[in-house]
């Protein structure tokens, strides 16, 4: 998004002027000839070649900087969102201070201390139980 951020204050304000379908042309474009910072959302794959770029995937973005068409390739960038997202490793590092679990005892349930309260319920239960039993 950086990228596209400084792309735009290059250009100034950008102009969406709808979808594109790469394999038809469909709106007609030209090399050369377009509206100075509009650009275009490529709906379909294709290969029609604008001022020299012929690889157009779905999500590029076709925009004319007032001399040529030029490129900005919208793939891949969330391709394996997913897979990062399912990782359990934890890629970044985080640690507990950091998302606020500092205090957070990250022991088995077995190996938790139980009260005096805790410890006579459960006393009870089992009493309970041997004489149901």
């Amino acid at each position: 998004m950086g990228f596209l951020k400084g792309y735009a204050r290059k250009l100034g304000v950008l102009e969406y002027l709808g979808t594109w379908n790469a394999s038809t042309n469909t709106p007609n474009l030209q090399s050369s000839q377009g509206q100075k910072n509009g650009y275009y959302v490529v709906s379909v794959t294709g290969s029609t070649s604008l001022d020299g770029v012929s690889g157009w995937e779905v999500g590029d973005w076709a925009i004319f900087n007032g001399e040529k068409w030029e490129q900005i390739d919208n793939q891949n960038k969330n391709a394996d969102i997913s897979t990062h997202i399912n990782r359990v490793d934890n890629p970044h590092n985080v640690t507990k201070d950091q998302i606020g679990l500092s205090n957070v005892n990250n022991t088995s349930d077995m190996n938790k201390p139980v009260s005096t309260a805790q410890k006579e319920e459960i006393n009870k239960t089992a009493y309970y139980f041997a004489i149901v039993l």
